[in-house]
């Protein structure tokens, strides 16, 4: 199991900071919040951005992760406003719209929340999606957005699949 708790500039990497792109949300390394540790990734929501914004989670260069021994991936999200947020969805695919699957989560309001995604769930999805290059968003996906909070991201893990024991 890898676990990037956004401790350091290093982990804040694993996403980037999406400063000049209108449609994902800025993201930092924060205080402010975190479920282990003292930090945790801030996704600042733009006021002004578009209706379908999102925040990419990767692990390498792209923003793309290789699934291909990896059982799931886990994270534990902190929803900073009075009301629960029900229109996000995980959105998994190849890139925007190729061999996409969505999947939906409820943020509770001002409390952790982990959301996770098995490869086994990934391909029920979108069975034609190449495993090798997977791209993880965190999306509001509703054709309206009216609750704008910021969010924070904490203990982002990507769980191996455990090997068969091999025969004697």
């Amino acid at each position: 199991e890898n676990v990037i708790g956004f401790e350091s500039d290093e982990d804040l990497a694993v996403v980037g900071t999406n400063a000049d792109d209108i449609w994902t949300w800025p993201v930092s390394r924060s205080a402010e919040q975190a479920h282990s540790g003292e930090h945790s990734l801030k996704v600042t929501v733009r006021q002004d951005g578009g209706v379908w914004p999102n925040v990419v989670i990767g692990n390498v260069a792209g923003g793309t992760i290789d699934m291909t021994n990896v059982e799931e991936v886990t994270m534990w999200v902190y929803f900073d406003s009075d009301s629960a947020q029900t229109n996000f969805k995980l959105k998994i695919n190849n890139g925007e719209n190729v061999n996409q699957m969505l999947k939906g989560i409820t943020l509770a309001a001002r409390e952790w929340t982990q959301i996770s995604i098995s490869k086994a769930e990934i391909l029920a999805g979108a069975a034609q999606i190449d495993l090798t290059k997977v791209r993880i968003c965190i999306a509001q996906c509703a054709g309206t957005y009216e609750d704008r909070s910021n969010f924070y991201v904490d203990d982002y893990a990507v769980v191996l699949a455990e090997e068969e024991p091999e025969e004697p």
